[in-house]
């Protein structure tokens, strides 16, 4: 199983970066440290600074991020405003993440916590209009 990371950063002007990282099988668990040696392999780890520059796909990596960043929108536009915070995240000034076989978790005014396990590329989304 290919394991996929998505973040979704917040720069200092408000924009929003949005960055896929592939985890290889030898570093299954998420250790952070374990990935940051490979951001320079466009293979295993791609950023993306706007919508369209996503949109335009080269290859399967382009492909994995689009679809993790609709599953992010449409879970988030499900939710609606009942949301306070994502929570789980990467680093401190990331605001989701979604891992394409596990965890992403979303804290509602209530304080009960939602999470979404098991996703799998072939079940994300691949509609346009997602966007």
């Amino acid at each position: 199983l290919v394991k996929w990371i998505a973040t979704v950063k917040r720069t200092t002007n408000g924009a929003q970066n949005f960055s896929v990282f592939h985890q290889p099988d030898k570093c299954a668990s998420s250790v952070n440290k374990e990935i940051l040696p490979h951001l320079t392999d466009s293979k295993i780890h791609r950023n993306y600074h706007s919508l369209k520059q996503l949109q335009y796909k080269v290859d399967k990596v382009d492909e994995i991020a689009l679809a993790l960043y609709r599953r992010i929108l449409d879970e988030i536009s499900t939710l609606g405003a009942r949301v306070v915070k994502i929570i789980f995240k990467p680093s401190c000034d990331s605001t989701a993440r979604l891992m394409e076989n596990g965890d992403f978790r979303i804290k509602f005014q209530d304080g009960t916590y939602f999470s979404i396990f098991n996703i799998f590329l072939a079940r994300l989304p691949y509609n346009n209009a997602c966007l």
